[in-house]
């Protein structure tokens, strides 16, 4: 066991992490909190969290760490993991845990700085999710979770929900009402997971971000039943109708904004030059309008794209040099036009990528307008 209780420099072995004193402090307070909110209801039960068993390196280092314990885990029982059960959400009873002295901390040290590490990253899988806590038996929670991970959508579409997962409960939590939080939670008194970065990132940390951990504070995101309410209070909402087309939206469209300023970062685009939350929220909306008005071939890929070049507008190719503008309005003259040319030119060649065709039809403008040579 590394000395994580005594050293000022902790050498998180598993994950090949070398935390600073800063790092180390932080971890502590989280283990604390988390410690502090297990212990402080003896009728509450808290589960650790997991997106999965199978090659999931948290679920390998505990299987080394607590071979008896992990036995006890508990799956989501999804017909959807069918034959890949180890695939499906994991459930592990912390309440359960062997409580020798220093093992607990320990463990919450190495998994809060694995999940530090996920977390920054923006687009990895998170190997640990959180800490649930539940005064209800485990199987209504399986029971709750599988219902909430098959969504239908107010136009009668069938769609997933990885509701367990930091990066989509965070992206929505805000824009619930007290009636889906309370169906979102269910039997569930609250969720703890680490608070998701959205926004802005930094070029000189991106790099360094894939493989240390930084410096920015780190907190807990407590996803909690409103004060006076408790699991039988249930909603009346349907838990499998729980969203609204924007709320649908919004998870659809999260991977591609992360992506879109990652993209950014990694183009040395500082963040002053970035857009803001509010930017990328009203981006997506005109996005969104954009693809249901003009029907084009679609992926993850042409949506980062438009993203990019509907902020950097002419300065697509050369996006260092760009300055704060407005974006792309598409519904405004003369991009109405463009929009159309776009889309013809994405049928006719659906395996090219958005940001090629709108910088080509860029340049061909430009040639166009340039005054001529003599």
């Amino acid at each position: 066991m590394s000395q994580l209780q005594t050293s000022q420099q902790w050498q998180i072995e598993p994950w090949g992490l070398l935390l600073q004193q800063e790092h180390v402090a932080q971890v502590r307070q989280l283990a604390k909190d988390l410690e502090e909110a297990r212990l402080s209801d003896a009728k509450a039960q808290a589960w650790l969290v997991l997106d999965g068993w199978q090659d999931n390196p948290a679920a390998a280092w505990l299987q080394e760490q607590q071979p008896d314990w992990v036995k006890t885990r508990q799956f989501v029982p999804d017909p959807a993991f069918s034959g890949m059960e180890a695939l499906a959400p994991c459930l592990l009873p912390l309440h359960e845990l062997n409580q020798a002295s220093g093992q607990v901390l320990y463990l919450w040290h190495t998994l809060i700085s694995l999940m530090w590490l996920d977390t920054q990253r923006r687009l990895v899988s998170h190997s640990v999710c959180g800490v649930l806590f539940t005064n209800a038996p485990v199987d209504d929670v399986l029971d709750h979770w599988l219902m909430l991970a098959h969504q239908v959508t107010p136009e009668g579409a069938r769609r997933p929900l990885r509701h367990h997962d930091p990066r989509i409960l965070q992206r929505l939590w805000p824009s619930l009402s007290a009636d889906q939080r309370q169906a979102w939670l269910g039997p569930v008194h609250s969720y703890w997971q680490l608070q998701q970065p959205w926004g802005p990132c930094a070029p000189e940390r991106e790099r360094r971000a894939e493989r240390e951990l930084m410096g920015a504070l780190v907190r807990w995101h407590k996803a909690a039943r409103a004060p006076g309410t408790n699991a039988a209070q249930t909603s009346t909402l349907p838990v499998h109708r729980l969203l609204t087309r924007l709320q649908h939206l919004a998870i659809a469209d999260s991977a591609a904004v992360n992506n879109a300023w990652k993209a950014m970062a990694n183009a040395q685009v500082s963040e002053a030059l970035q857009p803001t939350t509010s930017d990328m929220h009203h981006m997506c909306l005109q996005m969104n309008e954009w693809r249901s008005s003009h029907q084009p071939p679609w992926t993850d890929t042409h949506a980062r794209q438009w993203l990019w070049c509907t902020w950097f507008n002419q300065n697509s190719a050369t996006p260092h040099k760009a300055t704060p503008k407005t974006p792309i309005d598409w519904r405004q003259s003369p991009w109405i036009d463009l929009s159309d040319e776009l889309v013809r030119r994405l049928r006719e060649e659906p395996d090219a990528d958005f940001r090629t065709h709108f910088e080509e039809l860029m340049s061909e403008l430009s040639a166009q307008t340039s005054p001529a040579q003599p």
